[in-house]
């Protein structure tokens, strides 16, 4: 899910950029190789991680806070109550938004590839005839001509006509440059990101740059522009026969299309403004690092990494960021396990401090620490403190409950600090009474690290 977001978002960057840099130039052929490209890279960069160590109290105060709140589950506990609550990823919604979201995904590419199984048995059927030494399989219909992979469609009626040789120099031109590729590719760009009206947008200046293409092509040939324009507009209504992902001599819209034949060519040295998809493509990658780096902090990634490339013993100390097999909360009284036993372990046994409900104080407490080879929890520590993002707004709303006669008499010299600490103190203390499976690499115990948080919150 967190790759599809990625996607999603970097299909999004790349196609305002395109919009906003290189719409309305004449380099078609930098066009194509860009929005290609976009495509390619956007896939890409989610899979990539190249970043190196930085500091690690920077990581941890700095996103560690913004993750955990959509990675992990987060046991609420509400002051007042006997009972706490649990909230954060969801997973069994997730999952299932995530079976939906491929549900659809599975639907469009089908659906794409039913529309190449139809032009493909439209070819096989099709009688075959030359025009000018290219061949051209005839198809039943009225103003009917488009292209697919090297085959090019056109009916009887249009070959008789003065504006053939046009036709099948467009279509060809398709052909021979590989443009149902494209074509394809933001096909199955849409059927990933289909929620993404970015990704339909991007598909739709695929199309038209590939026309714009075509045409350029016609035009260098030595064909009339005025013509060659006259025969689009004849041929402007289009037909049944035409099939989504194949190649249009009349896709629309025409006005476009002849607006760009008229159009000045665009100064060569323009096309040095292509070199910003380097800095952008760039920036993405530093965004995906950092964010893959967050999630190291708090969730174990699903790959193993190996401290200096040791193997595991019974006496090695080493302390893993993941493991081949993840630990595994267990509760040794009733035998329940897995993250729905720990919530409902961690609902039981943590209690909100008096000292921080007599302050007014709430907020999110991250817990890192140490699974061990025998299921014991050692080395916890505060990774995220309660007091750690308290603004002014939040010290004037202690002080104002306080005020209100929320602090007992007999304690009138609570800090915020001490009910800040209580809270830290007594995530510690339930998180280090907790029992696991431990991880293990190639089969043998090791030691792991993992991280939980708990949200204290008054009522």
């Amino acid at each position: 899910m967190i790759y599809l977001i990625k996607l999603n978002i970097a299909i999004a960057i790349f196609y305002i950029a395109y919009r906003l840099l290189f719409s309305n130039d004449t380099f078609f052929r930098n066009r194509r190789a860009t929005l290609i490209g976009a495509i390619i890279l956007s896939a890409l960069i989610p899979l990539t991680n190249t970043s190196t160590p930085v500091d690690m109290a920077l990581k941890e105060n700095a996103v560690t806070d913004i993750y955990v709140t959509r990675v992990l589950p987060v046991l609420t506990v509400t002051a007042g109550t006997d009972t706490a609550t649990t909230s954060g990823s969801g997973t069994d919604i997730a999952r299932m938004l995530l079976a939906a979201y491929l549900s659809i995904s599975i639907i469009l590419v089908t659906r794409t590839a039913w529309c190449a199984t139809t032009i493909a048995r439209l070819a096989r059927r099709s009688p075959c005839t030359t025009v000018d030494g290219i061949k051209v399989r005839l198809v039943e219909g009225s103003n009917t001509s488009f292209s697919f992979m090297k085959w090019i469609f056109a009916d009887a009626a249009t070959l008789r006509s003065a504006k053939a040789a046009d036709v099948i120099s467009h279509e060809r031109t398709h052909a021979e440059q590989w443009h149902t590729a494209d074509v394809l590719l933001g096909e199955l760009m849409c059927a990933v990101c289909w929620p993404n009206p970015a990704a339909w947008l991007m598909r739709r200046q695929i199309k038209i740059n590939l026309e714009y293409l075509a045409d350029e092509h016609v035009l260098a040939l030595g064909a009339d522009t005025r013509t060659y324009q006259y025969h689009l507009l004849a041929l402007s209504c289009p037909s049944e026969k035409n099939i989504a992902i194949s190649n249009n001599f009349n896709v629309l819209p025409l006005k476009m299309r002849i607006k760009m034949m008229n159009k000045k060519r665009t100064a060569p040295q323009k096309r040095a403004k292509y070199l910003l998809l380097l800095p952008l493509a760039a920036i993405l990658l530093a965004a995906n690092n950092a964010e893959t780096q967050a999630r190291k902090i708090i969730q174990p990634a699903k790959t193993v990494i190996v401290a200096n490339n040791k193997t595991t013993d019974d006496n090695d100390k080493t302390v893993y960021e993941a493991s081949e097999v993840l630990p595994e909360f267990i509760n040794n009284e009733s035998g329940e396990k897995g993250t729905e036993a720990l919530m409902k372990y961690l609902c039981d046994n943590v209690k909100y401090p008096l000292i921080s409900m007599k302050s007014g104080v709430e907020g999110r407490v991250i817990v890192k620490f140490v699974v061990n080879t025998d299921g014991n929890v050692s080395d916890a520590t505060i990774v995220g403190s309660a007091s750690r993002n308290l603004s002014q707004k939040e010290l004037d709303r202690i002080a104002t409950y306080k005020r209100d006669g929320n602090e007992a008499d007999d304690e009138p010299g609570v800090r915020i600090g001490d009910a800040c600490n209580a809270l830290d103190d007594e995530a510690i203390r339930v998180v280090s009474s907790t029992k696991w499976i431990p991880g293990k690499n190639k089969d043998k115990p090791v030691r792991v690290y993992f991280t939980l948080p708990i949200n204290f919150k008054l009522q």
